[in-house]
């Protein structure tokens, strides 16, 4: 899947929304998307270690998950079956910052 469709799937409305820009907007937000997305792979060699959440920028709640040593392993374990989930999460909400920087830029 190329990063365009990837973004399309995350944000509804996203092919409408790049339809109305010039080539070097669309360029924008495909780079800016690849740059800034995140992957269960890496995320997951994190987890074996317990530092996932740093990997999304959540300092918080790596300071917490190392403070409780994962919810006494109990929180780590819950953590696997939940990564793909926080990664799609991160992603999605990733596609729509750049939809509305690209759609701002855009507009001047």
């Amino acid at each position: 899947m190329t990063v365009e469709e990837q973004l399309n799937k995350l944000v509804p409305g996203f092919s409408r929304i790049m339809s109305k820009m010039d080539d070097d907007a669309k360029q924008f937000a495909i780079n800016q998307f690849a740059r800034k997305s995140k992957h269960t792979f890496p995320a997951l060699l994190l987890w074996i270690i317990g530092f996932h959440y740093a990997y999304y920028g959540k300092w918080g709640m790596q300071a917490l998950f190392i403070f409780t040593a994962g919810g006494m392993f109990i929180w780590w374990l819950v953590d696997l079956f939940r990564l793909s989930g926080i990664t799609a999460r991160w992603n999605e909400a990733t596609a729509l910052e750049i939809a509305q920087q690209t759609r701002n830029l855009h507009a001047l």
